[in-house]
């Protein structure tokens, strides 16, 4: 008889198949970013090659391991809410993360304002502790409810090969959320929001004990539950608050705090290219439900839902504005994964109505807690999608049963989204007075304000010029006037065809075109595309008309192109072709970014990746002084910033006032300084001219001072700077504390700066001048 053959120990089942499938794929993934990333971490540079993509893993591996598992956490928390409030409805992984995040952000946010994320033992055991139980929830939730379904990942089929057309701007998204802030990108011109309050705010916080509004920065009025996010984080990575002396970091630049910020940012631009693909598969199951009667017509409709999840989430993925804004610690990503999870569950089947409304004005009010405009960019598009569920939720039903269907889960969203928004509301109402301050002084109060602080930040803040010069901002670059020509025209360009847009807008239009034009599509295409038009018109009558504010847009733009997508599939078409497609396109917006990456910084956009931090705080600098000679010194000390040198020249007890700059995080040195938009301690509001600047600044504490002159100059041209302490009147100043010997200048910089050094024994008081 003859001995049967062994059989393969691997499974012939499908679910195994396609585990081992997505392994492979992933695997494959993996060494494509290795690939991508080793050529981009070189860019430009004159290391040797591969020293640049060691320097990205090693600082992933140590700030990715914390955002990481800040992320984690959330999964966890928001898996447990969605499975008590939704049970085992469909996108319940997307859902959760959606929920989760908020829940996380929320509870950051929190923890800051009670004082328990201090730089102190209690601090840190409660950033530790809300992380680790969150994870622990996750783990516990794939353990023991992956099979349930309340976990899903989607099924991998072709849609994995469209992602090998994402790895540039994947590639660009890992290596540049492993530069130290202040580089990249130039449509931010540098980071500078994030050198001045989004990571200044945390720092300041970290050291202080408590998130709370500060008088000399107006942002830390904003909601900020995105700079609580990396406040917890920072605690939980030990980070010292205590200024430690000049040679030690403390805070956010200690390493894992400030790269952990800038690596949650970019998980989360993952997450909400996933979220968004989740959304665009439930606008396809809405769509072509009751069209589905045939096997293969509901064969078609599976293809196309998972087509259109894939290429819309990878249209978000490879867009240059997602990958700008999530590299860096900006809001802006943070909004669109939870808009788009608003979005989700106002279309998701088989909630409970009240229910729906309950959690997409929760997502809504926590985004507004991300970024203030969320709350008009979100609520008129979400609101469009509930109403249009609740319409095919009742039809047949009398218009008056459908307003009293309506009417209890209207209420619930109203009475939640409030609820979500309070926490800001109240602590800035404790702060000041004003509730929404520095926003509605007419209503609430000034708050420590001028009148005339005020209308300075409401101008700048206002649309301005008239509907038709609006319109054409939209589509048009700025006119090249007096000092914009030698802009580049990424900064100029402050619409829907700003260069980091690529592709989206014009395929959007498209999309939204060919949807309307079907039976089948039109009510869908009719939601996203009014949606898209609210939020251009929110856009121009409501905002200063930035390109980078109609980045939640995106929520809509890339399902509208992905239910298109996935509409030809429903259709017949060939998968095979119709994957081809949608491969090129995103291949296209991919490379775009990558393109725009490699020509940042003149080619050079990861020169400071090696020295890190430590480049702009001077301590590579002043490790390096002891090894050389007196000339070599002398070289290397007129190469540093005005931040780093005055980090390296100014001995213990100094305190700098900054004038011009608002920029302070990488100074170790003790520093005043103020917003443009806050009270300064000189200058016509203040009631100090220029030849009693000396004695202000002595009386603020002030022992040096560093002026930007190009700064002042730029902030006078853009009609930001308060009056009298323009360019004009500092340089008055400087001049007079020369004539008087009020102080020394310790160093001038031919771009504008100056350190200054004031001499408090001879300074005179106004009473003594003649």
């Amino acid at each position: 008889m003859p001995t049967p053959r062994a059989t393969s120990p691997q499974s012939d089942h499908p679910a195994d198949r396609d585990r081992g499938a997505r392994g492979k794929a992933c695997l494959l993934a993996g060494v494509g970013l290795l690939v991508v990333g080793g050529v981009l971490a070189d860019w430009g540079s004159e290391t040797a090659f591969g020293l640049g993509l060691m320097v990205v893993i090693e600082r992933w591996l140590v700030g990715g391991t914390l955002a990481g598992a800040y992320l984690l956490a959330a999964f966890g928390y928001g898996g447990m809410i969605a499975k008590r409030l939704l049970g085992g409805a469909s996108g319940g992984a997307a859902i959760a993360m959606a929920i989760g995040l908020a829940a996380m952000l929320t509870l950051s946010h929190a923890l800051g304002v009670l004082g328990l994320l201090g730089a102190n033992a209690i601090g840190r055991t409660v950033a530790i502790a809300t992380i680790a139980l969150g994870v622990g929830l996750a783990v516990w939730a794939w353990r023991s409810g992956a099979s349930a379904g309340s976990v899903r990942f989607g099924r991998l089929h072709m849609g994995g090969l469209v992602c090998f057309a994402a790895l540039p701007a994947l590639g660009v998204l890992w290596v540049a959320s492993a530069v130290p802030p202040g580089w990249l990108w130039g449509s931010e011109f540098g980071g500078y929001d994030t050198l001045s309050y989004h990571l200044q705010l945390p720092q300041e916080w970290l050291e202080s004990g408590r998130l709370w509004p500060l008088a000399h920065n107006v942002y830390s009025f904003l909601p900020g539950y995105a700079e609580a996010a990396w406040l917890h984080m920072a605690c939980a990575s030990f980070a010292p608050g205590e200024p430690g002396g000049l040679s030690a970091p403390r805070g956010m630049l200690t390493g894992a705090p400030v790269y952990g910020a800038q690596m949650l940012s970019a998980m989360v631009a993952v997450v909400a290219a996933w979220i968004v693909g989740a959304t665009a598969a439930a606008f396809v199951s809405r769509t072509f439900d009751d069209c589905a009667h045939e096997p293969s017509e509901t064969s078609c409709r599976a293809d196309a839902g998972w087509i259109a999840a894939w290429f819309a989430g990878l249209l978000v993925l490879a867009t240059p504005w997602s990958v700008v804004t999530g590299s860096m610690a900006y809001h802006e990503m943070y909004v669109v994964a939870l808009g788009a999870g608003a979005m989700l569950v106002s279309i998701l089947p088989g909630v409970d109505p009240a229910r729906r409304w309950l959690l997409a004005a929760a997502l809504v009010g926590v985004a507004c807690g991300a970024k203030p405009t969320a709350i008009l960019m979100l609520t008129p598009p979400v609101a469009m999608a509930l109403l249009w569920t609740a319409a095919q939720e009742t039809r047949g039903q009398r218009l008056g049963e459908r307003a009293h269907r309506l009417a209890r889960p209207v209420a619930v969203g109203l009475v939640v989204g409030l609820v979500a928004l309070s926490p800001w509301l109240v602590r800035n109402a404790a702060a000041s007075g004003n509730p929404v301050f520095p926003f509605a002084s007419g209503v609430f109060g000034t708050a420590h304000w001028s009148p005339a602080q005020h209308e300075r930040y409401a101008a700048a803040h206002r649309a301005e010029g008239s509907i038709g010069e609006r319109l054409q901002l939209a589509v048009w670059p700025e006119p090249a006037g007096e000092g914009a020509s030698a802009q580049p025209l990424r900064q100029r360009h402050r619409g829907m065809l700003h260069p980091q847009w690529g592709l989206l807008f014009p395929l959007a239009g498209a999309a939204a075109a060919g949807l309307l034009l079907t039976r089948a599509t039109r009510g869908a295409g009719a939601v996203l595309g009014l949606g898209l038009l609210a939020q251009l018109a929110v856009w121009l009558a409501c905002t200063h008309v930035q390109s980078r504010f109609l980045l939640p847009s995106i929520v809509l733009a890339a399902p509208v192109a992905g239910l298109a997508i996935g509409a030809l599939a429903a259709c017949g078409r060939s998968i095979g072709v119709v994957m081809v497609g949608a491969g090129v396109l995103v291949l296209a917006q991919s490379m775009t970014t990558a393109y725009l990456f490699a020509t940042e910084r003149e080619g050079r956009p990861v020169l400071p990746l090696l020295s890190g931090v430590e480049g702009y705080t001077g301590d590579l600098a002043r490790e390096t002084l002891p090894r050389l000679g007196e000339g070599e010194r002398d070289a290397l000390m007129s190469d540093q910033s005005p931040v780093a040198l005055a980090n390296l020249m100014l001995p213990a007890g100094s305190r700098l006032m900054l004038l011009g700059d608002a920029t302070p995080l990488y100074l170790r040195v003790a520093h005043d300084y103020r917003t443009v938009w806050d009270a300064w301690p000189v200058g016509d509001e203040a009631g100090v001219p220029p030849h009693r600047w000396s004695n202000a600044l002595a009386d603020a504490g002030a022992t040096h001072a560093l002026v930007n002159l190009a700064e002042l100059s730029r902030l006078e041209r853009s009609g930001y700077v308060p009056p009298g302490v323009g360019p004009a009147s500092a340089s008055l100043w400087l001049a007079i504390v020369e004539e008087q010997r009020e102080g020394r200048v310790l160093r001038a910089w031919p771009r504008g700066s100056v350190l200054l050094e004031l001499h408090r024994d001879r300074l005179l008081r106004p009473e003594r001048r003649p």
